[in-house]
């Protein structure tokens, strides 16, 4: 996916890294986490969780699949999506409804697959 990235930082669009954990989201990876972190900060440092790891500041969400997609971005999208895809000899498959992100997804997905790629590792 770095022909994506780099195609939407020549464009000006990828100037920040990606943040996607709204305040919500993050309150809810805390309290999921906070017994097994709790545990490990213990038996590895001998201290709290919190006495080591400082919390991340808060930021403002820039995902673009959770923002209203306005016309230019959406044209900004198909055009990355066009250039990845030729660039890897696959063609861009028009989603049922046309909207940028779902065509976006569905290249990224050919763009994965003629590169033998998966989203998924197991570890």
């Amino acid at each position: 996916m770095r022909a994506v990235e780099g195609a939407a930082q020549a464009r000006g669009l990828d100037r920040m890294g990606f943040r996607g954990v709204d305040p919500a989201l993050r309150d809810r990876m805390a309290a999921r986490h906070h017994d097994g972190n709790a545990r490990f900060a213990a038996a590895v440092w001998g201290r709290g969780w919190s006495a080591v790891v400082a919390p991340e500041p808060e930021t403002a969400v820039n995902e673009v699949a959770r923002l209203p997609l306005d016309p230019a971005m959406g044209g900004h999208v198909e055009a990355i999506l066009h250039e990845a895809c030729a660039r890897f000899g696959v063609a861009p498959r028009r989603p049922w409804d046309g909207g940028a992100m779902e065509l976006l997804h569905d290249g990224g997905e050919a763009v994965q697959r003629a590169l033998r790629l998966s989203r998924w590792r197991v570890v």
